[in-house]
């Protein structure tokens, strides 16, 4: 929760303070709330820091997990929207699969070194992706989960095989290290950048996504870079 306090200042400064620019109506006491009890600007960190904190609290007891991953489907059912509870009830299910498959870990990637897996889960993410599910609960529920699963078996799947390039590899693992702090930094850079290339006034909205997605990344890297040099700074930005 450092990291995201830290970030989350930071990001609630640059609004008010840019608020006048961007014609925007902005709150500080709505900030602080939405910053306590909504997961505002960094939901994901948010979320996570509790469904860990729960799984600690109760994975010592039997069916304790079972019992989390239960409540975590009916919580989700509700849409509440107070401290993220309707997206900590979604991912708490992921937590608790990945946390009882922890000890198959070796069996589960040495079947991921497959070349037909990733080919296979590809094929399935792309047919869940066109499908549409009918409109009840549990289908859309059942539909939205097989096909986060089957893309993260792709991913991890293609992570899996070694890459010859070097360069290339350094480049992955770069941003494989540092994913939070890119998550965290981007989440800020990202809406002046948009600025810069809505004036632009580029018709084909293709090029506006890959324009801001290139220059979002660089940005975001150049801030790391700058914060990577100020060692006191690491534990409130995540670095261990």
């Amino acid at each position: 929760m450092v990291p995201y306090f830290t970030f989350s200042v930071v990001s609630l400064g640059l609004r008010i303070l840019f608020s006048s620019f961007t014609r925007s109506e902005f709150s500080i006491n709505d900030g602080i709330i939405g910053i306590l009890c909504y997961g505002k600007f960094f939901w994901f960190v948010y979320v996570l820091f509790f469904i860990l904190l729960f799984m600690e609290l109760v994975r010592k007891f039997k069916y304790g997990l079972l019992l989390m991953a239960v409540i975590g489907i009916f919580l989700y059912s509700l849409n509440i929207e107070l401290f993220r509870l309707s997206q900590m009830g979604f991912f708490t299910l992921f937590a608790v699969v990945g946390y009882l498959l922890s000890p198959f870990r070796n069996k589960l990637v040495s079947m991921l070194h497959n070349f037909w897996v990733p080919v296979v889960l590809l094929i399935l993410l792309m047919g869940l992706f066109f499908y549409v599910p009918p409109v009840y609960f549990t289908t859309k529920y059942l539909h939205r989960v097989l096909m986060a699963w089957a893309g993260i078996g792709t991913m991890y799947s293609l992570s899996l095989h070694p890459i010859n390039n070097k360069k290339l590899s350094g480049i992955i693992n770069h941003f494989s290290k540092y994913s939070l702090q890119y998550y965290l930094i981007h989440m800020i850079v990202s809406l002046p950048c948009y600025y810069v290339v809505a004036t632009m006034h580029f018709s084909v909205g293709i090029i506006c996504v890959m324009l801001n997605f290139v220059i979002i990344t660089f940005v975001s890297f150049c801030v790391l870079e700058c914060l990577l040099r100020m060692k006191w700074c690491y534990k409130l930005i995540g670095i261990k």
